[in-house]
């Protein structure tokens, strides 16, 4: 009874670890295809408005971030990292 159980188990089980991965790398390839997505939207936006404005779209993207009070507690939070 125990040889059929370790058998089936040591049978079945590198399926699933497999079939883990394969899952776990799936869904961290549609985070980051959704990541780059919002990326892509948030430089043509800052893009679009620079051009208006005749500006650096490198120099008001750094502006914003440099006004923003969320991303500049966590960039304070990793400089006493």
């Amino acid at each position: 009874m125990q040889y059929n159980i370790l058998s089936y188990v040591k049978r079945f089980e590198p399926y699933e670890i497999i079939g883990g991965l394969f899952r776990d790398v799936s869904r961290q390839s549609i985070q980051l295809t959704v990541t780059e997505r919002i990326c892509d939207i948030i430089m043509s936006v800052v893009n679009t408005i620079s051009e208006i404005l005749s500006t650096d779209s490198v120099e008001s993207l750094r502006g914003i971030i440099n006004q923003n009070r969320e991303i500049i507690a966590v960039k304070r939070a990793f400089d006493k990292m």
